[in-house]
């Protein structure tokens, strides 16, 4: 294996045997970037929405039309969101179970999954006073359950992620 090496960063990002907490930090990254895409788009809709219905300049079919988009609009970012949740949590078994690794990198995982937890925790308090201000939490239950529940499902994915890397055969 002739490979340069970039330094200490490079040995934890692109080693294949600990990206197992450095994956789930991301998923719970990317899922809350998303959850605040949400929050600052539902609420410029609503305000457009506001504006359309208040236009007597707009014929009623336009405004009929984006009234429906409207209505459809929270229901199809939670189902977003939850599919991007199950899916990044299936693809993430599917990655581990792939990955030879060491017991030894157990014991970091565990320390990945502190500091995911710690994140996790803080992130689910960012999203409910976003969205208890932004008044979206009953516009997406799922978003919101998900983001309340979110140290229980950081402790599913671990644990189910950690089963497909550790528990599998050698062959």
């Amino acid at each position: 294996m002739n490979q340069r090496r970039r330094g200490k960063t490079h040995l934890i990002f692109h080693s294949r045997r600990a990206n197992v907490g450095i994956e789930l930090f991301v998923i719970v990254i990317i899922l809350f970037a998303f959850a605040m895409t949400v929050a600052a788009v539902y609420p410029t809709l609503s305000n457009l929405k506001t504006s359309f219905d208040a236009n007597p300049d707009l014929a009623v079919e336009a405004k009929e039309s984006y009234d429906d988009l409207y209505d459809k609009s929270a229901a199809t970012y939670d189902g977003l969101f939850m599919i991007m949740f199950v899916l990044f949590w299936i693809g993430a078994i599917a990655l581990a179970f792939f990955i030879d690794t060491h017991p030894i990198w157990f014991v970091f995982n565990i320390i990945l999954l502190a500091i995911t937890l710690v994140v996790g925790m803080t992130l689910s308090n960012s999203y409910s006073s976003v969205a208890a201000s932004m008044g979206i939490a009953s516009a997406v239950p799922m978003m919101t359950f998900v983001f309340n529940h979110i140290v229980g499902f950081i402790l599913g994915m671990v644990t189910s992620i950690l089963l497909a890397l550790y528990a599998k055969t050698r062959m």
